[in-house]
């Protein structure tokens, strides 16, 4: 911007033509914008090979010392009258240039129309895209590993599933919402509440229900504790059933593995982050039936129940957890698998808790087209209550207590205050005293896995699923040398052993790996922590596990459809099974692959920043969240109590009654 001297020269006669000429110079400044001199610019260049501004071709030419440092990028700066500083080099035709009182996109703009210049391209800032959640209970601290089990396996947390790396490829989406089919949730939970669909009770006596009415719109968990005076009013409901002397809060507790809150600076985090939960009452007093069960089932999947509102399309479960197995031995049944079978059809994706009795996997977790999880402790060895065999898919972290005092290796996982009736409102979470712990835990990891994989390919469907979970678990091992025998051979009572596929499963549930393979591109090369930086040299090829089982890649086709000026890509064939680029700054990049297999055409796509690793590292966080402290757990189908991991006992249950199976 400049201004015309003839004007001034009208209005200042008086003025000396030396004190003008003193003047002139400075007015273009005085007009400027306030903001042009805060301007700072900073562009990536890349140097055409002919260049003499290359370090050997301008020492030939004699215009730098031949032992010195050429300033390259302000020699360029100067053929386009600015001011420019040299920053770093990224290669030897690469190199950041940074100017004062210019944007960066003008910068770039008038260097890529420079003879020397290949291309030129806006060094842009980018922010970690990974980090750990300010939730207090997510990190370690009061003598608890806390929620050591979303973080990334160490040689300590072997069975630890790393959701915190998952959470580099995304954080769920909204759209995406698993159903939990227990007794219900407290909707008054802070750390719960903005995550709640409205669900429904799908429990038809009311006895069971605890709530004088049949099915309803209401899925509050009113409590299942259950007396002897109660059980001595109605044998016909209750015959057979224990006491209960608190309520468990069960539906709750899994709600919050799955969706509690994630970043929010209070309680835990939920490995689904951004997804949503439909609580369904399928449990109650003494558990439930499964014909209830399996209304809950088709309801949640969309499907038509008689009496009952259909649930709103937008609410449709992708997923449904059900953290519960009829405690009687024998097959499937007809009545769970025709329940399965109708919500996989409408694209659901059911997991299954494996079960607590240290045998056989009861139904609904020996049932096909579900996912059951069994249950490992924190060095990767089966839990003792674990069911074990065939039929189980993975196994997931189910919390146990070795080391120190109370369990140090639990569930942390929301609940509630009450024993005996509900305290409203209260941020209350499970702890080493008041300890989760149990196949129904386990369940839920997986489930909220599955949220995170229908997040990045919506399409999954059970098949799918199921294959990318297997093909990507973390191979069975464990640290304790003391657990030297195999599944199921135990050396004692304590059912603990070394795992094997055919008794816990192909592996350990790891997150990360599962999302990487659904997203169906992986890179391998020298990024850290998920995320590459400027210079590394990255190989992109086809995920592990995300082809179909049978189904295999004929030809392959790759293109860059986003941020192809933030990479090197000149050595690269498109053709081949891996495409190598390597990132020339920070900022992001779009890869698109299209694979011809045997079966038909699948196209995958994948954005990938490009800046420094995140830092995981978990640092201490103090806490003013309330944290329940009772002597026993709540957990029924999950929490497990002290004195049965001293000794197990076998389970007496009424046969084909469905109960907490976690």
């Amino acid at each position: 911007m400049s201004l015309s001297c003839s004007p001034l020269r009208a209005l200042l006669p008086a003025l000396g033509s030396a004190l003008l000429s003193a003047l002139l110079p400075a007015l273009p400044l005085l007009a400027a914008p306030a903001d042009a001199a805060a301007q700072q610019a900073r562009v990536i260049v890349k140097l055409r090979a002919h260049s003499d501004l290359l370090n050997g071709r301008a020492a030939a030419l004699g215009t730098v010392p031949a032992t010195g440092e050429p300033a390259r990028m302000r020699r360029l700066g100067e053929r386009i009258g600015v001011v420019m500083q040299d920053g770093r080099r990224i290669s030897e035709r690469m190199q950041v240039a940074q100017a004062s009182g210019i944007t960066s996109e003008a910068l770039a703009r008038k260097l890529s129309a420079q003879a020397d210049v290949e291309w030129a391209a806006v060094d842009r800032r980018v922010r970690r895209t990974s980090l750990p959640p300010s939730d207090p209970l997510y990190y370690s601290g009061g003598g608890v590993a806390n929620q050591w089990y979303l973080r990334a396996p160490t040689g300590t947390l072997v069975s630890a599933t790393n959701a915190v790396g998952a959470w580099a490829l995304t954080r769920g989406a909204s759209n995406v919402v698993v159903a939990v089919i227990d007794t219900g949730v407290r909707f008054d939970h802070p750390d719960l509440q903005y995550k709640l669909l409205p669900g429904y009770d799908m429990i038809q006596d009311p006895w069971i229900a605890n709530d004088n009415t049949g099915r309803d719109s209401d899925a509050t968990d009113v409590g299942d504790r259950l007396t002897q005076a109660e059980i001595d009013a109605n044998r016909r409901v209750f015959d057979g059933c224990s006491v209960e002397d608190t309520n468990s809060w069960h539906g709750t507790k899994v709600a919050g593995i799955i969706g509690a809150q994630t970043d929010n600076a209070r309680g835990v985090a939920g490995i689904g982050w951004n997804v949503r939960i439909l609580p369904v009452r399928g449990l109650g007093r003494c558990g439930g039936y499964e014909s209830d069960i399996a209304a809950a089932m088709r309801w949640a999947a969309g499907l038509s129940v008689p009496g009952v509102p259909d649930n709103p399309v937008a609410n449709r479960a992708r997923v449904i957890n059900l953290s519960l197995g009829s405690e009687s031995a024998g097959s499937c049944g007809s009545v769970y698998q025709s329940a399965i079978d109708e919500v996989t059809a409408a694209g659901a994706i059911v997991v299954v808790s494996a079960g607590n009795n240290n045998g056989p996997v009861y139904a609904p977790g020996n049932c096909a087209n579900v996912i059951t999880v069994g249950g490992v402790r924190h060095d990767g060895t089966k839990s003792g209550f674990s069911a074990y065999g065939s039929e189980v898919t993975l196994s997931a972290p189910a919390g146990n207590c070795a080391g120190g005092s109370g369990c140090q290796y639990t569930i942390v996982t929301t609940t509630n205050a009450g024993s005996t009736s509900p305290v409203v409102g209260v941020d209350a979470y499970t702890s080493a005293s008041n300890y989760a712990a149990g196949t129904s835990f386990s369940a839920p990891l997986v489930s909220g896995t599955v949220a995170l994989m229908l997040s990045v390919r919506p399409e999954l469907d059970y098949a799918s699923i199921r294959s990318l979970l297997i093909g990507n678990v973390t191979p069975w091992t464990a640290t304790f040398s003391s657990y030297a025998n195999t599944c199921p051979s135990f050396v004692d009572d304590t059912g603990i052993c070394r795992c094997s596929a055919g008794t816990c499963g192909a592996g350990m549930l790891n997150t990360q790996a599962a999302v990487t393979a659904a997203l169906g591109i992986d890179f391998s090369g020298e990024a850290q922590a998920g995320q590459p930086a400027p210079g590394d040299v990255l190989t992109l090829g086809l995920a592990a596990g995300a082809l179909p089982s049978g189904e295999f890649a004929q030809s392959y086709q790759w293109s860059i459809t986003e941020g192809a000026s933030l990479l090197d890509a000149s050595g690269a064939v498109a053709t081949a099974p891996g495409f190598t680029v390597s990132p020339l700054g920070e900022g992001r990049f779009t890869v698109r692959l299209v694979v011809v297999t045997n079966v038909t055409t699948r196209i995958f796509t994948r954005s990938i920043d490009i800046g420094p690793a995140p830092d995981l590292t978990p640092q201490p966080v103090t806490s003013e969240s309330a944290t329940v402290s009772r002597s026993s757990g709540g957990g029924g189908g999950g929490a497990l109590d002290a004195g049965w991991l001293l000794g197990l006992v076998g389970m007496l249950a009424l046969a084909r009654r469905g109960r907490r199976a976690g």
